[in-house]
């Protein structure tokens, strides 16, 4: 994701979405199905810094990289509403992503900011990960949605 540095999320819309590559997650659904399951798994410390590496911020903006491609917004970074709030995480069987477990990778679908702003201050979060049967619920191939 890639933003102006003047970039300040309005309201959130409904639904919420997040798109990666060629595919598309409703966020909405998927925060709805990881609460209803209420289950989360805490991130140390150490994992949010292996996760999210966010170097000197440059021109107004900081990189969050579990991939490398998150430009964040830094002004914005002092604006989180819930930064406690968890992140979502999303299975990808089918794409090369840093960080795997039972065989799957993981990608943060939900979250940017508060995983960086959690790396920033040292500090672990809360992270939903979503199964596999969620992620069919709310995940759509963008050629076809």
């Amino acid at each position: 994701m890639c933003l102006r540095r003047d970039f300040h999320p309005a309201v959130p819309r409904e639904p919420e979405v997040s798109c990666f590559l060629g595919w598309k997650w409703d966020i909405t659904k998927a925060k709805k199905l990881a609460e209803a399951r209420g289950e989360t798994v805490q991130l140390s410390a150490a994992n949010v810094k292996q996760y999210a590496h966010v170097p000197k911020p440059k021109k107004g903006y900081t990189v969050l990289s579990l991939t490398g491609f998150s430009n964040l917004n830094e002004e914005h970074m002092l604006h989180i509403p819930n930064p406690n709030e968890p992140v979502i995480f999303a299975p990808m069987q089918d794409a090369p992503c840093p960080g795997s477990r039972d065989g799957h990778s993981w990608w943060l679908i939900d979250g940017h900011y508060r995983m960086a702003l959690a790396a920033r201050e040292g500090r672990g979060i809360a992270a939903y990960v979503l199964t596999d049967e969620e992620d069919q619920k709310c995940r759509s191939n963008l050629k076809h949605s």
